[in-house]
């Protein structure tokens, strides 16, 4: 079997802090003939607590032309956090046994302006 994982690195982009953004890893086996790969496995590298799997995968049947996606969610815990880490994919693939997809985010706070009420709250104080 021949499998190709894509993106080949995922980056969440800025995602407001102690809310989640879910993306996804495409397995794809794009083998020839009948040879059916396996997911045997997917597992957080270093397993850090902001980057989650959405599901388990584990001894995965993909036939030649599917594929599978993976769902991993990030959640920034604090403020200007930015994560790292990586999901490594495991298959029967010979080739691609271990395919390492790194993923990235940072978090992203609320600002809150009031300089408009002070201004107004300023403005009908004093006419």
């Amino acid at each position: 079997c021949h499998v190709s994982v894509a993106p080949t690195q995922l980056d969440f982009g800025s995602v407001e802090q102690g809310s989640n953004a879910v993306r996804q890893v495409t397995v794809t086996n794009t083998g020839t003939g009948s040879q059916t790969c396996q997911l045997t496995s997917v597992e957080l590298e270093p397993s850090p607590l902001n980057f989650q799997l959405v599901g388990t995968y584990n001894n995965v049947s993909v036939p030649v032309g599917t594929s599978l996606s993976i769902s991993v969610s990030y959640t920034p815990q604090t403020a200007l956090e930015q994560g790292a880490g990586g999901i490594v994919v495991h298959t029967s693939d010979r080739t691609a046994a271990n395919t390492r997809v790194p993923l990235t985010g940072n978090s992203q706070t609320l600002t809150f302006s009031f300089a408009g009420a002070i201004e107004k709250k300023w403005a009908d104080s004093f006419c």
